[in-house]
């Protein structure tokens, strides 16, 4: 919203701890705490003039159709450091502050005379920067509650509960104020108000087909690991250096003795493996295995030619930690994926819990029970939709702070996207080499703390993968000498040419 476009009762102010402060001719600061983070030039001394006289009490900004203009041509984030705001007589109490890249200013939104509110189901409340802030990931912003009669009455609405009784629950907060208050957190998005009401189950979260379906963390982490929607430090920005040391490229050792594992020639791989297309064509989720279990030496292909180590380098400029090279793509040669095996039937390994050591190819076997084994598998058995008994559990987890050193906001939505790449990574490979396999959709990341020993917020479950040999009888495209892909028995088959056979 321009300023030009403000409402005139609109009340303005800074951002909290933000100010003008006049330079040069023609320039002024933007200062943060004091500090000036933006120089800016070319305006005109009466603009200046005006915008340094701005602060934490009630402004109409700028009257003069000319300065308004003039505002309005000024850099985005000096635009945005003006907020609304609400008011108790000349004492700032509370400021909406948009987090769109879209929408510099959330205008304020009166709430009607005897509506029926409540925080909506995706409001929150957290602190930062010694700040309350309540946001909302659905509209893309937030209010800062400046006084506790604020976090009183914003307390107070978590309910369903009329504006008339909302008032009286906070007699120490004039209700003018408190009005404008509430003008703020409904235009942000953190009130709702009902479309009747009377009607306590006709609130927009309860009744909008679209708001139904989403969850608040679901939402939440779409807002805020995506750029458009927050104003927090985003991407590689190296947020650490020099406090934290990064975490190498290879995990720590855990304790226990090591199975070495078989290499694959790749040269006889070469000589039986599929095309591209025939391993993505064939590819399918197997729920079912065969009589006869996979053995040591199919196990080390299927993890050597999915995720070994190749090289590791760094650091390097620019890239101020411990990189690795593997077969699967991450961001920032990161790697912070590593791979538990739960193996119930391999011929020529015991049944146990190991951890894949990529770097040397091999397994380091763990001390887990064989109830957290049983559990493990039990979950892995009900994700995939009950009665699954594969020959082994492969437990994705993720070394957390491999990528939290490097990104801010983005961290642990780029850690999924690995495990979604290592996911395709093990469906072509066991595609290719005929064996079973299938992505799990969801484990119990308590679980797997517990079964390898790990710190939860170190290094905790993010995916989980079945392999397992083929069962009898089953067929893939590159086991014959001639394919109809028409064939609708064939896994690869597509809904457009089944679709195409019915037509015909």
């Amino acid at each position: 919203m321009s300023i030009v476009d403000s409402p005139p009762q609109d009340r303005l102010s800074m951002r909290p701890g933000v100010d003008f402060a006049p330079a040069a001719p023609g320039q002024f600061l933007v200062r943060h705490r004091e500090r000036p983070i933006l120089r800016v030039s070319g305006v005109s001394d009466q603009l200046r003039t005006r915008l340094c006289e701005i602060g934490p009490i009630p402004t109409d900004l700028l009257i003069d159709q000319e300065l308004r203009a003039e505002f309005d041509r000024l850099t985005a984030p000096v635009r945005r450091c003006v907020v609304h705001g609400a008011y108790d007589g000349e004492v700032l109490i509370a400021v909406a502050e948009s987090l769109r890249t879209d929408l510099e200013r959330i205008p304020p939104v009166p709430v009607p005379d005897g509506a029926l509110i409540r925080h909506s189901k995706f409001a929150y409340s957290h602190r930062a920067d010694d700040e309350v802030r309540c946001e909302s990931p659905a509209a893309g912003a937030r209010v800062i509650a400046l006084d506790d009669r604020v976090r009183e009455l914003i307390a107070a609405s978590a309910r369903a509960i009329r504006v008339e009784e909302l008032l009286d629950r906070v007699p120490s907060l004039p209700k003018e104020a408190a009005r404008q208050v509430l003008a703020l957190l409904y235009g942000t998005g953190f009130l709702e108000v009902a479309a009747d009401p009377f009607d306590p189950a006709s609130f927009p979260s309860d009744t909008d087909p679209v708001l139904r379906q989403w969850d608040f963390h679901d939402l939440l982490f779409h807002s805020r690991s995506r750029y458009g929607r927050t104003t927090e430090p985003f991407g590689g920005i190296f947020p650490y250096v020099d406090e934290i040391d990064p975490e190498p490229a290879v995990r720590a050792r855990h304790d226990g003795p090591v199975v070495d594992l078989p290499r694959p020639d790749f040269e006889e791989v070469l000589q039986h493996d599929p095309s591209v297309l025939l391993a993505m064509e064939t590819r399918h989720s197997c729920r079912t295995f065969g009589a006869q279990p996979l053995d040591l030496q199919q196990l080390g292909e299927f993890l050597f030619r999915t995720c070994r180590i190749r090289d590791v380098y760094g650091p390097l400029p620019g890239m101020p930690y411990e990189g690795s090279k593997r077969p699967y793509p991450t961001g920032g040669a990161a790697y912070e994926l590593e791979v538990y095996l739960t193996v119930q039937r391999v011929a020529g390994l015991e049944s146990a819990s190991y951890h894949y050591e990529p770097d040397a190819h091999r397994l380091r076997k763990l001390a887990t029970s064989a109830a957290d084994r049983a559990e493990l598998i039990e979950a892995a058995s009900v994700s995939a939709g009950g009665d699954v008994d594969p020959d082994v559990l492969l437990t994705i987890t993720s070394r957390f702070q491999r990528l939290q050193w490097k990104y801010r906001s983005m961290a642990y939505a780029v850690s999924l996207k690995h495990a979604g790449v290592l996911y395709q990574t093990f469906y072509l490979v066991a595609s290719a080499m005929k064996i079973g396999a299938c992505g799990l959709g969801s484990g119990n990341a308590q679980t797997s703390v517990r079964a390898f020993g790990l710190d939860y917020l170190r290094e905790s479950s993010i995916g989980e993968f079945l392999i397992g040999s083929a069962p009898e009888g089953s067929r893939s495209l590159h086991d014959l000498p001639e394919v109809d892909l028409r064939d609708q028995e064939y896994p690869g088959q597509d809904w457009s040419v089944r679709s195409a056979q019915r037509r015909s």
